[in-house]
Formats: C-alpha cells, structure tokens, sequence
C-alpha cells in the first residue's frame, strides 16, 4: 500500500515538472522592429551638429546621438493613412559620418512610390554612403524635415546662384570643407589633446568663463587660421569633449609636449591669460598649468 502511495506522488510530480516545462516553451517573447541606436562609444568626428548647454557653471554633458525624425515604423504608418505625406526615403540616424552642411537646393526628385515633385530643402547634413548618399533638410513644400537619396535627385538647382548642380554629393562636400564647421572637425582630430588640456585647465574651480572662452577663442583662431570662428563654436567643439581625469590630463600634456612644431609659448601665454582672468587664482588651476609648464620645458 505504502508503495502504491509513493508511486502516484512520484507520477504527479513528473506530471507537473511537463507541464510547466510546456508552459513557458508556448510563451512568445515580442521584439520591436525598431529601437534607438546605443549610443557610441567613441566621441563624434563631426562636433558641430549638436546643441551645446547654455549653461556655462554646469558640467559639460558627454556626446549622445540627436534624432531628426520619428521612428521609421511611426513615419510610415502616417504617410499611409495621409496620401499627402510623402514616402520615407530612410532613417538619417543610420548615417555613420553624416557631414554638416548648409544650402539650399532646389530639387526635382522621385520618391520612393514613384512620385515625381519639386522641392526647395534647406539642407542640414548630407552622408555619401547611407542609402548611396542622401541629404537631410528641411522641406518647405511639406514645413517638415525629410530625407533624399542622391539617386533619386533628377534635377538640383542652387538656389543661392541659380547654377545647376550635376554633382550633388561633390558639391555639397566641397561646400562643407570651405565652412568654418571643417574647421572645428579639424581641430577636433588634429588637437584633440591640446583641446582636453585647454578643458581641464578651464574647468579646474568647477566653471567655464566666458574670458577663458575667449582666450580658448583666440588660441584656435591662430592655430586654424580662421577668422570665422566664434564663442558659440567653442561651445559647440567642447560639448563634444569629455573632460580629463587628472591622469588623463597629464597624459595629454606629455603628448602635447611631444608634438613637433607646436607653439609651446604660444599655449603657454593662452593658460595664464585663462588662470589671470580671474580674480583669485584657484589652486587646482595653478598646479594645472604649472604642471603643463614643466612638461614643455622637458
């Protein structure tokens, strides 16, 4: 009897394990067709399409990637139920080295349904791979932002000059590297350590002033040789900087040192007219610059 017993609780046991084990192998796990990208985890080559913060006593944010439009599966799903909206041509944020431009062109295109319209777009970036090249702009003809893909540009005018535009994606990248925008992607790859350096002597009592800016302003401009360069952009070209930890900081330093052919003097006299706009020197700035100066003189 008692092994009777033992049998049919042994029996309900397996019984149960099954059907537990069938229950969560009938569960559906739903996956979103789309999903915001994670963001990169290496600063951006193109520093100036981003807002900077207004607020100069506040930590500077690390870089993080701007949407332009809604999600793809958003913007088709209204393009279907308003047949005056126009046909997605793709999602800009795909762009891995999108290039900020400004022009506005007048473009006679076919869209992804077949749909042949004319349009003015005022043009913000444009990216030669994505899709075979595309640009994103402002449409006026729809008030809103929209994607166009070079292959499906048939006519494009400069409105500026009225010249007609053979080469879309030569022209605009020729407009790009004669803007001050190349300039600061420059500087950002060619002096990313003396920027960092700059940063961290700045920001040592907690605070950018808009004195050390304007010492920061002028070193740039003459490195660069640049005239066009303004404060906004210094703010933009730190937005996309981390600033050092103090390790990193003199490591920065010892690479600056060892840079052939830069003005040491020159950088020098820029730190102590940021360290001398101030009223009272701070002492985290002091042991900055004063080892950045040892550094040089090595």
């Amino acid at each position: 009897m008692g092994w009777l017993v033992l049998g049919l609780i042994v029996m309900s046991i397996i019984v149960y394990a099954f059907s537990r084990k069938k229950n969560k192998a009938d569960v559906v796990v739903y996956t979103p067709e789309y999903s915001t990208p994670p963001a990169s985890s290496t600063p951006p080559i193109h520093t100036t399409s981003y807002t900077a913060s207004n607020d100069l006593n506040a930590p500077l944010p690390s870089f993080s990637y701007a949407k332009h439009d809604p999600t793809p599966a958003l913007q088709l799903d209204m393009e279907d139920r308003d047949p005056d909206r126009d046909a997605w041509e793709g999602a800009f944020w795909d762009a891995a080295n999108p290039f900020p431009v400004k022009a506005t062109l007048k473009l006679t295109y076919v869209d992804g349904k077949g749909d042949r319209s004319q349009r003015i777009v005022d043009v913000r970036e444009f990216d030669e791979y994505l899709y075979e090249g595309m640009l994103i702009g402002h449409c006026q003809l729809r008030d809103a932002t929209r994607t166009f893909r070079f292959d499906r540009i048939q006519e494009c005018i400069n409105m500026e000059t009225g010249e007609v535009v053979q080469d879309v994606a030569g022209f605009l990248k020729k407009k790009y590297e004669a803007s001050p925008e190349a300039t600061l992607d420059k500087l950002y790859g060619d002096h990313h350590d003396l920027l960092r350096v700059l940063l961290y002597i700045s920001k040592a009592d907690g605070r950018l002033t808009s004195k050390e800016r304007l010492s920061i302003l002028e070193h740039i401009k003459s490195i660069s040789n640049d005239e066009r360069l303004d404060d906004s952009m210094v703010k933009k070209l730190f937005q996309a900087i981390e600033i050092p930890s103090p390790l990193a900081f003199k490591q920065c330093c010892g690479r600056v040192a060892k840079r052939v052919g830069y003005d040491r003097d020159l950088l020098l006299v820029t730190v102590d007219r940021m360290v001398a706009s101030e009223k009272t020197v701070n002492p985290a700035e002091k042991e900055a610059v004063d080892y950045l100066r040892k550094r040089l003189s090595e």
